[in-house]
């Protein structure tokens, strides 16, 4: 059957669930935040506006904007509204509005259009920050060190103490230099006692205004400045020292325009001048950097150059504003730069005026606010994704206000109630759950502690089917901190509880005696399997000791604190004891068990019996002893850590004499067994490993060593398992062997696969006439008087195995020759 399509309920339950955390944090707020209709009536006010005008939502709901207009700006508000009809935006804007008590205060406001799903513009949206008391502390010092007049500080004794950027600029000695030397050094020499005159009248208490003299500068250059000279006051009002602010008045005319020409200069801000017809008749230096164009390239040309292709109109508009008295603020638009790359500025345009007042010109402040806009575009971009992720969350997500409503949820929360979101949200969250009061308890907790983790709880579907939940849940705040609900995640466990009984009769099944032990030493839980070893029921061995049902209770009790200690143990021996004696042998294997935030809540045990095993052992045991060769285990520092019977035979020597000695005492190569033994550990093995044993009596034994590691569970190597077979009978018969072979009157010889001889006798040397060494490593087919054929037949050996009766004439180093047939095997 196809689902129904549940995009349009979506949709709405989404835009509900906005709307519902818009309002919270509109309301939250400690920025004033209103909304009007395009004539400028109010439809709605925040608390933080209540705060800020004075009025409350009761009696400004309804009346036009224009009441907070200061008395000096009638029109801003229209001219803004306007701006909002036509699609614009005003952001950071600052201006002054009046209060209900009739307060002036200073404010920063951004507005903005509010728009219906077609984009249409249907309202307004203001919000207004109240900026009437700046940080004093932090705007003193900007003012000082963004001043134009040398401002400095120094001791009622006339040391400077403070500098700032002006007087370096206007005296020539930078902070470094001065800070620390007498005022007196700046004095012209004709002054000599005028600074100790001016500071005297401060330590009086006097102050020196306006005061016009003659300083000289580093370079030696004398300027002119207008001195104001002060005293500096702690809080009890006594003079602790002496501020000075001058001002160069060397070149009077013009010092106006010198100083806006420094602002406009140093300004990160791109700043320009053009006439009305838009012809560019300044460009600071941040324009350059900013549009790409010099001054030179760009004076004289019309802005539009910088107008994007999208927007040939809009210079146009702009500069007609201007000419009609109106200015452009913070109008957010696009231009080109000279490479041809698009970038975003934020753009004020004003009027320049002559002194009657009439507009002249035409000036522009541009910032670059490319970065931003695509800051604000990730940050969309983002929140879209997070609510994707929201909704596409197998886990039901809910938000729940302070109050207990829900106020957002996502598709698993509709599916796990079977009802739609618009009737989810504005519900009590309790009203979903099999225990209300417990579901409330949890959100309260949130809101108490901050956060929850693991809360069960049970949803209840509206056709009644139930899902077991485990909530984690935590509050969400504002950007001040302010507290404004709860976000929970509802994880189910269903199928986890039925997995949960799923382990439990696996527990039960187990053959192996399972139990758990509290961090003292009780018993908490066992399996069917410890109840039979022991002879116990289960509700007698819950709570009692774990120590008490072991022969060796002290060993019981070393072993599971050795596992709160170190986390676990592996293969650690104990005996059951069961209550009528019958004792079973075990190897534990446990390991602590913790909570969901890593807490140590206890052990788990697993007892593996061993009684048959070590019954095993023992029958092993039995065998290793029954060998005739010599068995013998060695540590990695190479001393005997087990024989069996066998050793002590060959070497004389009792088992408790010969364990923790050298393995290579016993030999009589000593080096030679050492390096045996240590090539087992480097490879893993040897076999055939030829050495002789010597007995305490002088005997001697040869043998080979056959030997590899062996290891415990975890592959770590434990040592090395050698056996010795005794191949004394085996050498004397290899010699008897080799005097059969060199008696034999027939030439005998063995030849590698490259046709190289390896071996000769007697018989060979007489019928070559060549020595034995000369003989070995030459070519077999060298020595007849057809060499391709000898060469044909040792191949013919190698392919069938065997050749008889082959034909070959033998040439003697003195040339005479020998006809034998040979009969070769490989």
């Amino acid at each position: 059957m196809r689902k129904p399509d549940m995009a349009p309920a979506r949709s709405r339950a989404v835009a509900g669930a906005s709307t519902t955390l818009l309002a919270s944090i509109v309301n939250s707020s400690d920025d004033a935040i209103d909304s009007k209709t395009l004539d400028g009536i109010i439809t709605s006010w925040n608390p933080a506006a209540e705060r800020m005008y004075g009025y409350s939502t009761e009696e400004i709901l309804g009346k036009n904007i224009s009441m907070l207009s200061h008395p000096d700006r009638p029109e801003e508000m229209d001219e803004i509204l306007h701006k909002i009809r036509n699609g614009e935006r005003v952001e950071h804007y600052e201006t002054v509005r009046v209060r209900k008590d009739g307060r002036r205060i200073s404010i920063s406001l951004s507005v903005s259009p509010i728009l219906d799903d077609k984009d249409k513009v249907l309202g307004v949206s203001s919000i207004a920050r109240d900026i009437t008391e700046r940080a004093p502390a932090t705007l003193l010092a900007s003012i000082v060190n963004s001043s134009d007049d040398a401002i400095d500080s120094k001791t009622l004794d006339g040391i400077i103490t403070s500098w700032n950027p002006a007087a370096e600029q206007m005296y020539g000695y930078s902070a470094d230099e001065i800070i620390g030397k007498n005022i007196s050094m700046l004095s012209h020499p004709d002054r000599p006692e005028e600074m100790e005159e001016i500071l005297e009248k401060i330590r009086s208490g006097e102050r020196v205004e306006h005061y016009e003299t003659v300083r000289v500068r580093k370079d030696g250059r004398r300027i002119s400045i207008s001195l104001t000279v002060s005293p500096i006051l702690d809080k009890l009002g006594r003079v602790l020292g002496v501020s000075s602010i001058a001002r160069d008045i060397t070149e009077r005319t013009g010092s106006t325009k010198t100083l806006l020409a420094s602002i406009v200069n140093s300004s990160d801000d791109a700043i320009d001048s053009k006439t009305l017809d838009g012809i560019i008749t300044s460009w600071n230096p941040a324009a350059e950097h900013m549009y790409g164009y010099s001054a030179d390239e760009i004076l004289g040309r019309n802005i539009s150059i910088l107008s994007h292709p999208d927007r040939p109109e809009e210079m146009d508009e702009i500069l007609d504003k201007i000419r009609n008295g109106g200015r452009v603020e913070h109008y957010e638009t696009v231009r080109v730069r000279k490479d041809g790359k698009t970038i975003s500025i934020s753009l004020t345009v004003s009027p320049i005026l002559d002194e009657t007042g009439k507009i002249v010109g035409v000036s522009s402040i541009s910032r670059d606010i490319t970065e931003r806009k695509r800051a604000d575009e990730q940050l969309r971009a983002a929140s879209q994704y997070a609510r994707s992720l929201i909704e596409a969350s197998l886990d039901p997500l809910v938000t729940i206000s302070p109050e207990g409503k829900i106020t957002d949820v996502n598709e698993a929360t509709i599916k796990v109630t079977g009802l739609p979101r618009e009737k989810l949200i504005g519900a009590d969250f309790s009203d979903y759950f099999t225990e209300p009061e417990k579901a409330r308890e949890g959100y309260q907790q949130v809101f108490s502690l901050g956060s929850v983790t693991d809360y069960p709880l049970t949803i209840r579907h509206k056709d009644g089917q139930r899902t077991d939940v485990l909530y984690n849940a935590s509050v969400y705040k504002d950007i001040r901190g302010k507290v404004l609900g709860v976000f929970a995640a509802a994880r189910d466990v269903t199928e986890q509880k039925a997995a949960s009984q799923y382990a439990r009769s696996l527990i039960e099944a187990s053959l192996d005696p399972l139990v758990t032990i509290s961090p003292a030493g009780k018993i908490t839980d066992v399996n069917e399997a410890t109840i039979k070893v022991t002879g116990v029921p289960r509700d007698r061995l819950i709570g009692t000791d774990f120590s008490d049902y072991f022969t060796e209770q002290e060993k019981a009790r070393e072993g599971y604190q050795q596992v709160f200690a170190k986390g676990f143990v592996t293969d650690y021996p104990l005996t059951i004891r069961h209550k009528h004696g019958r004792l079973s042998d075990v190897l534990y294997n446990a390991s602590v068990y913790k909570d969901a935030n890593g807490k140590v809540l206890g052990v788990f045990a697993a007892a593996r019996d061993v009684t048959e095993q070590k019954q095993a052992s023992q029958y092993a045991r039995s065998l290793i002893e029954a060998s005739l060769d010599p068995l013998v285990t060695i540590s990695p520092e190479g001393k005997i850590t087990d024989v069996n019977e066998a050793t002590a035979q060959v070497t004389g020597d009792p088992r408790q004499k010969l364990i923790g000695t050298d393995f290579s005492d016993y030999f009589t190569a000593p080096e030679k067994a050492r390096e045996g033994y240590k090539e087992v550990f480097e490879k893993g093995a040897v076999t055939d490993y030829p050495l002789t044993i010597r007995h305490k009596n002088n005997k001697l034994t040869d043998v080979l060593y056959n030997a590899s590691v062996y290891k415990d569970a975890r592959g770590n190597v434990l040592g090395v398992f050698a056996a010795a077979r005794d191949v004394t009978a085996q050498k004397q018969a290899s010699q008897y062997a080799r005097s059969l072979v060199e008696a034999s009157l027939d030439p005998l010889v063995t030849i590698s696969s490259e046709g190289k001889i390896t071996d000769v006798n007697e018989a060979t040397i007489k019928v070559t006439g060549i020595s034995r060494e000369k003989l070995i490593g030459a070519d077999f087919s060298d020595y007849f008087t057809e060499p391709e054929k000898a060469r044909e037949g040792y191949q013919q050996v190698f392919s069938k195995g065997f050749v008889t009766d082959y034909p070959l004439t033998i040439r003697h180093r003195n040339g005479s020759s020998g006809s034998p047939s040979a009969a070769s095997s490989r």
